[in-house]
């Protein structure tokens, strides 16, 4: 005999709610990184969290966040969106990842 796990359904699923920005904060720096300017992220929808991290300003990260939340809005609601990937210039000595 297996044990099937109880799953609740409403009208309404996790998939049906938009994408939001819950929150930026000041973050720690990643483990070997020695800029003092990361955040931390978190976008939902309904019960689902997707939490990353980011450097920049605050303005800066909650900008990029915005767009990021706009472009996954879009994507979820059928329309098509054109990728835009920003490469930014590999800091002086250091190299570039590919």
């Amino acid at each position: 005999m297996s044990f099937m796990p109880r799953v609740q359904t409403s009208p309404r699923g996790a998939n049906d709610e938009p994408y939001i920005l819950v929150s930026v904060a000041s973050s720690v720096s990643p483990t070997g990184s020695t800029e003092k300017d990361w955040h931390k992220y978190i976008i939902a929808q309904g019960h689902n969290e997707i939490v990353g991290h980011r450097r920049g300003s605050l303005e800066a990260v909650q900008a990029a966040t915005n767009a990021i939340v706009a472009q996954l809005n879009q994507r979820r609601s059928g329309k098509s969106t054109k990728a835009q990937t920003v490469i930014e210039p590999a800091k002086k000595g250091k190299e570039s990842i590919t």
